[in-house]
C-alpha cells in the first residue's frame, strides 16, 4: 500500500510541478558540478557520479524543488541507480535534510533521467545532491548534461516562492582513455523545458506591414460599369426599385494589407453608376453571364459576402492567458498540498506501526 501511494506522489510530482511554475521564470545562478570532474575508467566497470549543487539563492531564500533532465551516452553507458547516500563515501544529499521531501525519477529513455524533488518547507544545505551509476559498455569520452532544469525559493518572511531556470550545464565527464572531452557541449543545445508551455523568452509581436505601400487609393462616388452595357430599364423585382444594398466595410486587422479596390458608397442607386475605362470593363465583362442576346444580367452587389470578422484586440486575448496561468497555478498549488498531506500520513503510519511492534517487544 505504502509503495503504491509513493509511486502515485512521484506521478502527480512529475505531472504537477511543472506546470505550476510555468510563468514568471527568471534566470537564476545554480551550479551543478561533480567530483571528480572527469572519472578514468574501463570497458566493464561500475562507476558511481557524485553530482554536487549549489543554488546560489539570496539568504532569506530557500530552495523547496528542483527539476531537469539528465543527458548522457546510451550507447557507451548503461543506467544502473540513483543514491542519495554513501556509506562507503561518507556522503548524504542534502535532500536527506527535508522534512517531507518528496522525490520522483524516470530513466525509462536511455541516454535520459527525469527527475525532481520537492520539499515544502525548503532545504538549508547545498553541496552533495545525487549519485548516480552506470556501467561502461565500451571504449570513448561522454560528457553529462543538463537541460530543463527549473527550480523555486520561497521566501522565509513572505512564504512567496520564485521560479528560476538555468541554460543547458556540462557537468562532469566519463573516459576510457587518452580520447578527448568535449568541454563546450552546453554551447550546441537549446534550453528545452519539460512541459512545452514553458516559455522564457518573450514572443514578438507581429510586424505591421504599410497599407497599400504608401500609395494613395483613389476614392470615387460610384461603381464603374462597362462599356456598352446598358441596365434595364424595366423593374424586375415587382415588389419596389432597384436599389443597392448597404455596404459593410471590414475592419482591417493590423498584418492584413486592404484592397485598393475602389470603395463604394452607402446607398448608391445602380441608375446612377457611370461608365468605366476599357481596361476595367474588359475585366469586368467576363464575370457577367448573358441574359439575352444585346444584353447582359447585372453585376452582382458589392458587399454581398460575408465580412471577416475583426481581429481580436490584445487586451482580450491577455485575459484568456491570464485566466489560464491563475487557473493552473492554484490547481498545481492545490496539489502540491496534497502531495504534503499524503507524505504526513505516512510518517503518521508508520509511526505508529513502530510504536506498535515496540509494545509487542
Amino acid at each position: 500500500m505504502k509503495r503504491t501511494i509513493a509511486l502515485l506522489m512521484g506521478v502527480l510530482l512529475l505531472a504537477v510541478l511543472v506546470p505550476s511554475v510555468a510563468y514568471a521564470t527568471d534566470e537564476g545562478e545554480m551550479e551543478i558540478v561533480t567530483e571528480p570532474e572527469t572519472i578514468h575508467c574501463a570497458v566493464g566497470d561500475i562507476v558511481k557520479v557524485n553530482f554536487y549543487l549549489y543554488p546560489n539563492l539570496p539568504e532569506n531564500i530557500l530552495m523547496n524543488s528542483v527539476q531537469g533532465k539528465l543527458i548522457y551516452d546510451p550507447e557507451m553507458l548503461t543506467f544502473g541507480a540513483i543514491n542519495t547516500k554513501d556509506e562507503d563515501e561518507n556522503l548524504r544529499s542534502f535532500l536527506e535534510d527535508g522534512k517531507s521531501t518528496m522525490r520522483a525519477e524516470n530513466y525509462m529513455t536511455p541516454g535520459e533521467i527525469l527527475f525532481g524533488y520537492i520539499d515544502v518547507y525548503g532545504w538549508k544545505g547545498q553541496g552533495f545532491w545525487i549519485q548516480v551509476e552506470f556501467r561502461v559498455e565500451q571504449e570513448g569520452a561522454c560528457i553529462f548534461l543538463f537541460n530543463g532544469i527549473l527550480y523555486t525559493g520561497v521566501d522565509q518572511e513572505t512564504n512567496k516562492s520564485i521560479s528560476y531556470y538555468i541554460e543547458p550545464k556540462q557537468a562532469g565527464a566519463i573516459t576510457t582513455g587518452d580520447d578527448p572531452v568535449p568541454t563546450d557541449a552546453e554551447v550546441n543545445v537549446t534550453y528545452e523545458p519539460l512541459a512545452p508551455e514553458i516559455s522564457t523568452t518573450p514572443t514578438p509581436s507581429p510586424t505591421q506591414r504599410p497599407q497599400n505601400s504608401g500609395q494613395t487609393v483613389p476614392q470615387t462616388s460610384s461603381v464603374p460599369l462597362p462599356s456598352g452595357v446598358t441596365l434595364p430599364t424595366s423593374n424586375p423585382n415587382p415588389t419596389g426599385p432597384l436599389t443597392m444594398p448597404p455596404v459593410v466595410t471590414p475592419t482591417p486587422s493590423p498584418t492584413r494589407i486592404p484592397s485598393s479596390a475602389t470603395k463604394v458608397p452607402v446607398g448608391t442607386a445602380a441608375a446612377e453608376l457611370p461608365e468605366e475605362s476599357p481596361q476595367a470593363s474588359a475585366q469586368q465583362g467576363e464575370s457577367m453571364d448573358p441574359v439575352s442576346e444585346g444584353t447582359a444580367k447585372p453585376q452582382e452587389p458589392i458587399g454581398s459576402t460575408a465580412a471577416p470578422a475583426p481581429e481580436t484586440s490584445k487586451t482580450t486575448q491577455e485575459q484568456p492567458s491570464n485566466l489560464v496561468m491563475t487557473v493552473v497555478i492554484i490547481a498545481g498549488i492545490a496539489l502540491v498540498v496534497l502531495l504534503a498531506l499524503l507524505a504526513i500520513v505516512l510518517i503518521l503510519m508508520r509511526k505508529r506501526r513502530l510504536e506498535a511492534e515496540n509494545e509487542e517487544e
